[in-house]
């Protein structure tokens, strides 16, 4: 999809990967290929890089589709965008800025997470980041913010232990991304006397 503004254009791909309760991750790898090669394509169409993800991918940050280069291969660092990618095996790789690391574990005003699930796994994570927000570097100076949401209005979308209420709202919490609008360079035009 192309979002358009009165100054510009922006490539925005919204995506809901399939449930990892139904398929393997190798799968969504798979997936996240296929549309790495499409954005990229989006990309020579429209002949910019303003690009940006959005969506839940049922994957978590350091899944190796989101980090490989050779899936959406997204960074949790800004600095490692400054070239808009990087050379692998001899190719330039275009990367995505993936915000969504800080929202892992405790430690800010959010949930641990979007998704919660409980299972008697012994490797079990419980909360994972499955939705998310990737940027192209041409978009990145531009991020305000980026929100998982718990309440819209006077709608608590979480239960008493602070997780997404499936029951009432969704089994996954949303996310809201803030980008500030482009900057316009001042034009002036001067004219030669006649």
């Amino acid at each position: 999809m192309v979002l358009s503004t009165d100054v510009e254009t922006i490539n925005v791909a919204l995506v809901h990967f399939p449930s990892l309760l139904h398929r393997s991750e190798d799968d969504n790898t798979l997936m996240a290929a296929e549309l790495s090669k499409r954005l990229e394509d989006q990309e020579q169409k429209t002949r910019h890089s303003r690009t940006m993800l959005v969506g839940d991918l049922n994957l978590n940050p350091f899944s190796k589709a989101v980090v490989s280069a050779a899936g959406l291969h997204a960074t949790m660092s800004q600095r490692l965008l400054a070239k808009g990618g990087r050379k692998v095996d001899g190719a330039h790789r275009k990367m995505f800025y993936n915000p969504m690391w800080r929202f892992l574990g405790d430690g800010g005003e959010s949930p641990p997470g979007t998704y919660f699930h409980r299972s008697s796994s012994p490797s079990a994570l419980f909360w994972h980041a499955f939705d998310q927000v990737l940027l192209r570097a041409s978009l990145v100076q531009r991020l305000i913010d980026v929100k998982i949401v718990t309440r819209v209005a006077a709608h608590d979308l979480s239960t008493q232990l602070g997780r997404p209420n499936k029951a009432k709202y969704s089994d996954h919490f949303p996310i809201v991304v803030r980008l500030s609008r482009p900057k316009l360079e001042r034009v002036h035009v001067h004219f030669a006397d006649s």
